[in-house]
């Protein structure tokens, strides 16, 4: 009985394993760029990325609602791997470049992302 009960337990682990790998693969990549005033690219710049819930639910955005967030390499893109975890058939995701110092949004754009998609999208300051 210990015996079956065992490998119940582990059949029920390695499943729930998989189910975790799962959501976490990617599932749609979406390139930001972002630009300066003079349409020059910007290295360095932190982007975040938000779902339409916590991007929607409020006018006073925080990036600690941010469900990612990366810098821009020296060509000023910002890469975004969006995982499965966050996708059903098509969702909207915004990204959002805020003041380091006051913390308002200096720039933000939505974008609709459905599995499998490679999207890019420019943030100019």
């Amino acid at each position: 009985m210990k015996k079956y009960l065992l490998i119940l337990v582990a059949a029920v682990i390695g499943l729930s394993m998989v189910g975790c790998k799962r959501m976490a693969e990617t599932k749609a990549e979406v390139n930001v760029t972002v630009l300066s005033a003079m349409s020059q690219k910007i290295d360095g710049a932190t982007v975040y990325a938000f779902t339409s819930y916590y991007w929607n639910s409020t006018d006073n955005h925080s990036k600690f609602e941010a469900f990612d967030h990366q810098i821009t390499n020296a060509e000023g893109v910002a890469n975004f791997k969006i995982p499965a975890l966050f996708l059903s058939d098509k969702e909207t995701f915004y990204f959002a470049v805020f003041d380091d110092n006051l913390g308002f949004v200096k720039a933000s754009k939505a974008v609709e992302v459905r599995v499998g998609d490679e999207k890019s999208l420019t943030l100019n300051l």
